[in-house]
């Protein structure tokens, strides 16, 4: 399988699983759906208001902040009907509920970040960036990413937080990628990342505080790895409707003519790389 290089990006966590298919990631980048998400309309509209907070200060108005969320909600779903897009609802979610949940979601972060009701932000008590910017040029891989907030305490150092809209389903290596990236520009030294995911639809919504960093170099070779399969293989075939439009059906030992010969090419592929790394 060929795929052409594109620059890693830590929420993309497919890039990362190094063994799994990655024609149904590898497709979606090329041939987006025709329609629009709601639970990335949700999660956006969220991101949209906090990005505004961070840029014009800690005297903004929930009620302004709610006005900023429901108006990227309004556009949305006023540029999907303009393109004759469609609207991908959820069980969950639906878009005719997207006002309502906008409100709520800003209203949460709100109480809980800037009227400090969760703990750790009485003390952090500091301002914070929004959508920060991470890169990193390796020789093995070019990482770039964003942290949806870093604070910045006088007396704690640098939090880098990542703000949900979903349920409780993130893994600690977004914040190691993270961290990683902030280490190598120099934002930090600590070896503990300080930092968590901040669920704003639970009542608890830290998870994940203080996360044990496994280090610069473990970080390194891990992406790096996970770059190098993503480009090469070995590749394990993940079964979806995708697969009755993926170009590289010749390769799979699913799909392939001679699927004998697909299996032992990815049999030789797993034995080089073992072969490899001892």
């Amino acid at each position: 399988m060929v795929i052409a290089p594109i620059t890693i990006r830590s929420t993309e966590t497919r890039t990362f699983n190094g063994l799994g298919c990655p024609a149904e990631w590898f497709l979606e980048k090329q041939n987006p759906e025709p329609g629009k998400k709601v639970f990335f309309i949700r999660g956006n509209a969220l991101h949209t208001a906090v990005e505004w907070y961070a840029l014009n200060g800690w005297g903004a108005s929930l009620n302004t902040l709610v006005d900023i969320a429901q108006t990227y909600v309004e556009e949305q779903l006023e540029e999907a009907a303009l393109l004759d897009m469609d609207i991908l609802e959820t069980s969950k979610q639906k878009a005719e509920g997207l006002y309502v949940q906008a409100d709520k979601d800003v209203t949460a972060w709100y109480n809980q970040v800037v009227a400090q009701e969760v703990k750790p932000y009485q003390y952090l008590q500091g301002t914070f960036d929004a959508e920060v910017v991470l890169e990193v040029e390796a020789p093995d891989f070019h990482l770039r990413t964003s942290a949806d907030a870093i604070f910045h305490s006088a007396k704690r150092g640098p939090h880098v937080i990542d703000w949900k809209t979903g349920s409780k389903s993130a893994s600690d290596l977004q914040l190691f990628v993270y961290w990683f990236a902030m280490r190598d520009m120099g934002m930090v030294t600590n070896s503990d990342v300080r930092g968590w995911f901040h669920y704003v639809a639970y009542a608890q919504p830290i998870a994940h505080p203080y996360a044990t960093y496994p280090g610069d170099q473990f970080m390194y070779e891990y992406i790096a790895t996970a770059e190098q399969r993503r480009l090469s293989g070995p590749y394990l075939p993940t079964p979806s409707f995708l697969c009755n439009y993926c170009l590289q059906r010749g390769g799979c030992p699913l799909y392939a003519d001679d699927q004998e010969a697909a299996c032992n090419n990815i049999k030789r592929s797993i034995s080089f790389r073992e072969e490899e790394e001892v």
